[in-house]
Parts: structure tokens; sequence; C-alpha cells
């Protein structure tokens, strides 16, 4: 299934849940804006934006963020805070999972293929091995088009991980790049965008 139908698939889903208050979109910009969410929101300005009901905050290791739409896996994206205390001013925005309706301009969003990436980037780039605490984070996009935009990092997951000898030169902590035939064969895709906004 392509990221584009996985996409539009996304959306329809999406207008069939209970609405926002102000019908935010679902654009991503690096740097800038998350939908409505900017470095310079509070928390009561987030709220305002997706509706009280749809925020909800959270604790790890003392720190406190604040997740949107934390039991609906198409719109959740979590915040983390510059300032913990007063609870505002994002610092940057987590999407996790396999599928969105969040997306940047290019329509990178959570399922993007690696086929399809490195389409968008022009040119292979390169990630970390599958199987490890830094698993499938892209690390060098070789001068492409996507290396353009360093207010997003992008973690690949893997459909498919085989726990057998000729894989393993792909797993673990070691640079592969995405033209890898072995890699490609784990079917990898987006599994984690992280934008850091302006003034974080």
């Amino acid at each position: 299934m392509s990221a584009a139908y996985k996409y539009v698939a996304a959306l329809v889903l999406a207008a069939l849940a209970s609405p926002t208050p102000e019908n935010p979109d679902w654009l991503i910009v690096p740097g800038s804006r998350v939908g409505a969410i900017t470095s310079k929101c509070t928390l009561a300005d987030v709220a305002r934006a997706y509706g009280e009901s749809n925020v909800r905050l959270m604790r790890d290791g003392g720190i406190v963020a604040a997740v949107i739409f934390p039991d609906d896996s198409l719109r959740r994206v979590e915040i983390a805070f510059g300032d913990t205390i007063n609870l505002r001013y994002p610092k940057s925005v987590m999407l996790r999972g396999s599928q969105s309706i969040w997306h940047t301009a290019a329509g990178v969003t959570l399922g993007t293929t690696v086929d399809e990436l490195q389409k968008l980037n022009s040119k292979p780039f390169e990630f970390n091995g599958f199987g490890w605490d830094y698993g499938g984070q892209i690390v060098n996009w070789h001068g492409g088009m996507m290396s353009r935009d360093s207010a997003i990092a992008i973690r690949l997951d893997a459909l498919h991980l085989f726990d057998n000898k000729p894989y393993r030169s792909v797993m673990g902590d070691r640079k592969v790049s995405s033209s890898n035939r072995l890699a490609r064969e784990l079917r990898p895709y987006v599994g984690e965008i992280d934008i850091r906004l302006a003034g974080s």
C-alpha cells in the first residue's frame, strides 16, 4: 500500500472522528510549526486549538509533556516544552507509529516508505542498523534534498525483522544505505518524526 493511499485513507478516517474547535490543518513545517503548535504557544493555546478534552499531560522521568489526541493514533502528537514548569514554549513535537494525517509539504508522514524517502531525497541516504536503541535513525542524507531541513529528524521502523545471518549485516550499531537490498527486504518505513521548533 503506497503512502499516498495511506494518507488519503487517514484523511477519511480523521474526517469521521470528532471535530476539533477550530478545525486545524495537519501540516508540518519543520522549524516553524506543527499545525497550530509553534514555539510561542502555551498549554492553554494548544487546548484552545485542539480542544481541552483532546489534550492530556504525561510525565516521563519527572518531565511533563503534553499529548494531543492521546487515544487517536492518526492524530496523536507529543509536545515537549521548553518551559516545563509553566508548560509553554514548545521546543519539539514528536510523532510515532505507522500512520498519521500529519504531513510535511513534500508528503513525508508516518508510514512513508524508504523508497519514497529516497526519491524525495533524490539520492540514497544512510540510517543506523535496526534492532537497538538508535536503530533506524537517519544519520546522513548525503547532501540530498532532505538535508535542507535540519529541523526534522526521522527514524525508520521495519515491517519485517529477520534474525538470521544474512540480515545481521543491516542490524545493530552500523550505518546502512537506503539502497541496500537486504535492508529493503525488511520494508522500512517512517516510524518516528521529531520536529524541532524555531526559538527552542
